[in-house]
């Protein structure tokens, strides 16, 4: 009878009957438990007909009596994944790897295992060995880099991004992080510009993304490209005070005068903290000649940076002309240092001063003058005429 289910089952075989096989290998391995070869031939079947249960007892029988047995454990640990049993997958994946360390596909279910247990120092382990022996890999280099990431491991999420990129410039999901680690770091200008126009190109731009890449192309003269990239950063980030005052000072630049200050007058309309941009703005409504305006704006800059002795003059001398008096002796009298004590200084403000009808400080500024100048005669007419 034994005789009979052997030729039986390997005439079955042969002719790829697995199902037919079965019953005889069966009869033959229960009267030979310990027989590695018909288990191998029984696990052969299972698998063919697609009796993963009966596969996976088959496997259990073989590891046992082949205790270095890849094959089965591989089949075996994915049977017990297919079952949600991912302690046993774990474990026998484990064994694989420690019998077989070049066996890829194994480390990369011990990193998949491992992440869905949040066990990311061991993930990190496990992928960084699938890496190793599949470097080209670039979706596994761009995991790493972002667990990497996470973890504030960031020399190490700079390489795995590096190795992303070169493999498959069109990953995506790689660029957003690579390119905030690399301007905290204030690395290769070079570099940081090929990945934030990579991550522009990848659709992974965040309004930081422009913003970082605008203020490249500012700090190196290139207004047009800058205004470019500041634009769309406020497309993304409308709040974003700082681009804000980049764009104004490129389009002025760039000669458009009129949209600098309209972009001025939005900064300085969310910024309470505004200094320079009044003074930009000032100085752009005197190229259109609307010096009413450019006064006001001066005066809001003077007011939190009075010691600006220019500007402190411009607005003087210009309130002069206007024989606005009052406040032309007001804008003298914040000037001090070496400028106040020049001749023509003294004698407009002492001026302004007697017409303001200040009379004491006039006769103080104008004998100043008379000392400096003694052959100033309209100092001594306003003298005589005090």
């Amino acid at each position: 009878m034994y005789d009979s289910h052997l030729v039986l089952s390997k005439i079955y075989l042969k002719d790829k009957n697995y199902k037919d096989a079965i019953d005889q290998i069966d009869a033959l391995v229960k009267k030979d438990q310990g027989n590695k070869e018909l288990w191998q031939q029984l696990a052969l079947c299972y698998e063919q007909t697609g009796d993963q249960a009966k596969l996976a007892e088959a496997d259990k029988r073989i590891i046992a009596l082949d205790p270095r047995n890849i094959a089965s454990r591989t089949r075996l640990a994915r049977y017990s994944l297919a079952q949600n049993d991912a302690k046993t997958a774990f474990d026998l994946f484990k064994e694989i790897v420690a019998l077989s360390p070049g066996d890829a596909d194994a480390f990369k279910n011990l990193y998949d295992i491992s992440l869905q247990r949040g066990i990311k120092d061991d993930a990190i382990t496990y992928l960084k060995r699938y890496v190793a022996l599949k470097p080209d890999n670039a979706e596994a280099q761009k995991n790493l880099g972002e667990l990497l990431y996470d973890k504030k491991m960031f020399d190490g999420a700079l390489d795995a991004y590096r190795a992303a990129i070169a493999i498959d410039p069109a990953i995506k999901g790689v660029y957003k992080h690579f390119a905030e680690i690399l301007m905290a770091q204030g690395g290769d200008q070079t570099e940081i510009v090929t990945v934030l126009t990579g991550a522009i190109a990848a659709g992974e731009a965040e309004a930081s993304v422009y913003g970082a890449l605008g203020t490249h192309y500012y700090k190196r003269g290139n207004c047009v490209k800058a205004v470019e990239m500041f634009q769309k950063a406020l497309q993304l980030d409308p709040k974003n005070i700082a681009i804000l005052s980049f764009l104004a000072d490129c389009q002025a630049k760039n000669g458009d005068i009129k949209e600098a200050i309209i972009s001025y007058e939005q900064a300085i309309s969310m910024n309470p903290n505004a200094i320079q941009e009044y003074k930009a703005l000032a100085g752009l409504y005197q190229q259109q000649n609307n010096l009413s305006q450019a006064m006001l704006m001066y005066k809001k800059y003077l007011e939190k940076k009075p010691s600006d002795i220019r500007v402190t003059r411009i607005v003087a001398d210009y309130a002069f002309t206007q024989k606005n008096f009052d406040d032309a002796a007001k804008y003298f009298e914040m000037i001090k240092g070496e400028e106040s004590k020049k001749a023509d200084f003294l004698f407009r403000f002492g001026q302004a001063c007697y017409y303001a009808k200040n009379y004491k400080k006039a006769v103080e500024l104008l004998k100043q003058v008379a000392l400096l100048t003694p052959l100033n005669a309209e100092v001594f007419k306003i003298l005589f005429d005090i």
